[in-house]
């Protein structure tokens, strides 16, 4: 499950930026911000938090950044048929994939009614976009600040 390290390494970020704004005396509080501000890091903020801390309780309800108490759903392969091939021993059959790019995985996060609000895989590529951005925002004033000394 690469993917949900992908998440949590997400999610980690958040610390690494704002330790490295603290070590230069600057505001970590944007940091914050930029995360309440974007709802797809919210989303991706949230669902990290329950599957680390578990399910949401009343106290954790209320500090939920999106405010849709996210939970992911079913992990979903889609591998069309000509992808695969078959290979066929005495007493098994061995499914060799080839083509691998055309397999499609998908998991859906759904809100608190159980609504689709988007595929995790999406956000977690819009996250890292997301994340460069706001790295390359701390690095700015990280550097302005080195100048400042």
């Amino acid at each position: 499950m690469m993917w949900l390290a992908h998440l949590f390494f997400l999610w980690g970020l958040k610390d690494y930026v704002k330790e490295r704004l603290r070590s230069k005396k600057q505001s970590v509080k944007w940091v914050e911000t930029e995360i309440d501000n974007d709802l797809y890091l919210a989303i991706c903020a949230d669902v990290a938090n329950k599957i680390k801390h578990g399910d949401y309780d009343k106290d954790r309800r209320a500090k939920t950044r999106s405010g849709s108490f996210p939970t992911l759903g079913i992990l979903k392969c889609t591998i069309p048929t000509e992808v695969l091939s078959l290979v066929f021993f005495k007493s098994t059959i061995d499914v060799v994939p080839k083509n691998i790019e055309r397999i499609i995985f998908s998991m859906p996060i759904l809100n608190c009614d159980d609504q689709y609000i988007g595929d995790a895989f999406e956000y977690i590529n819009y996250a890292c976009t997301a994340w460069e951005k706001i790295i390359e925002k701390a690095e700015v004033i990280i550097e302005s600040a080195n100048m400042q000394l």
